[in-house]
């Protein structure tokens, strides 16, 4: 028993003093934190003294700045500072502390602009926050991630998420309504499509269909163009979803094109290897064969004609269904955009395996300006008018590329799942 006893008050007093070294050093350590938890701190060990949390979005030459409330009394105002192209910081604005937003509306199209913010004491005013880099522009880019269920809005350069949209199920397909009017998305997987409002709300679902392998919307008529490929039909619906009519006599309808001067829809139908072109009432006026595989058709021109990819060429069509011209030298082209104001072509070659898609850009003639390797299978891509840019939606690299007019990659946006498609709002 007296061992016993003698053991237990050995290990009390053990056990007493890791307590004493535990408890000191919660209350030294803690002590420590509360010093250096003041985020202008230059000592704090998460912002290092700087103001955190800058974000920066651009709407046409507007720019748009927030941030974080500071939470410190003591502060008083919020400096703006901003370099053009790489050059010095110059402040542009002192707001007060409690409005945590700025608008910048003396920018350039294309022009790179590095903002920071830095917070304004009695007496003291902080180090700068981390830059952010915005190049406004005219152009929106909205992108889809069918596999997590979310289509994102990018800003003109890519690398900033203007909006980010939620839904149920697996948008893939974008089609947009008339300017300012928002968009429609299509569920291939669940067979139905999500009307999208311009401010970014899912308003309501038109359901019913099989497979939707692309949609098309008629501004002019204000009617959605739909490709059922589960139902070898192509379906013309209102606003509201109900049908008007249903061209059929497809097996794989794979791809719409709509000319929005006189409302005739272009129709890819990859079983057939045909292209159909109907006209707003349905009627089937054309059909083009001799073709090979054919996988794409562009958006129509001013002229109505369109460029089709039809495996190792692409081919112009004119908008009554002659065959205007023919490139050939393509391995497997199975996407084509065209810059109609300068004449130019961008074409999709899959030329060596899944990660080994070549985007090319060619004239109308079929000179080769550029080849540029290295792009996972894309899905989609688009072509901006205003700088004859080239924005792709890389599948397999998880990424979206957007390439100048002269072949450069000039800006890259990695993503956490593969984009599916992309559309532009210009």
């Amino acid at each position: 028993m007296g061992m016993l006893q003698k053991n237990y008050f050995c290990f009390g007093r053990i056990f007493f003093w890791i307590f004493v070294v535990i408890f000191l050093g919660n209350v030294l350590f803690g002590c420590a934190e509360r010093k250096h938890s003041n985020p202008l701190d230059p000592l704090n060990p998460a912002t290092k003294g700087r103001p955190i949390g800058l974000h920066v979005v651009s709407d046409h030459h507007k720019v748009f700045l927030n941030w974080p409330d500071i939470g410190l009394n003591s502060v008083k105002a919020v400096s703006i500072y901003r370099s053009i192209d790489s050059t010095a910081n110059r402040k542009i604005a002192t707001v007060p502390i409690l409005k945590r937003s700025f608008v910048d509306s003396n920018t350039i199209y294309n022009t790179a602009y590095q903002y920071t913010y830095s917070i304004v004491a009695d007496g003291y005013e902080s180090p700068p926050s981390e830059p952010q880099t915005i190049t406004p522009g005219p152009s929106f880019f909205w992108v889809s991630f069918g596999s997590i269920g979310e289509i994102f809005e990018l800003t003109f350069d890519i690398q900033h998420t203007y909006k980010r949209i939620s839904t149920n199920g697996f948008p893939a397909e974008i089609a947009l309504a008339a300017k300012g009017k928002g968009l429609w998305i299509a569920d291939r997987y669940l067979g139905q499509i999500y009307r999208i409002s311009n401010s970014g709300k899912q308003l309501y679902e038109l359901q019913g269909f099989g497979r939707i392998t692309s949609i098309a919307f008629d501004t002019s008529a204000s009617v959605l163009w739909v490709a059922d490929s589960r139902n070898k039909r192509v379906v013309n619906v209102d606003t509201l979803g109900y049908g008007k009519f249903a061209v059929t006599g497809f097996e794989y309808p794979s791809r719409l094109a709509v000319n929005q001067k006189n409302g005739a829809c272009w129709i890819v139908d990859s079983k057939q290897n045909v292209v159909v072109r109907s006209n707003r009432l349905g009627t089937k006026i054309k059909s083009i064969g001799n073709l090979a595989a054919p996988k794409w058709v562009s958006f129509p021109g001013a002229d109505g004609s369109v460029w089709v990819a039809d495996s190792s060429r692409i081919v112009s069509v004119s908008d009554g269904g002659k065959l205007l011209k023919e490139i050939p030298g393509f391995k497997y082209a199975y996407r084509v955009s065209v810059d109609y104001k300068r004449g130019a072509l961008f074409v999709l070659d899959q030329s060596y395996g899944w990660i080994g898609t070549e985007l090319k850009k060619l004239d109308y003639s079929g000179l080769q300006e550029f080849s540029l390797r290295g792009f996972g299978f894309p899905k989609s891509m688009v072509v901006d008018s205003f700088d004859g840019s080239c924005i792709v939606a890389d599948n397999y690299n998880y990424c979206v590329v957007k390439v100048s007019s002269e072949g450069k990659i000039v800006s890259k946006k990695q993503c956490q799942s593969s984009p599916w498609w992309i559309a532009i709002e210009e």
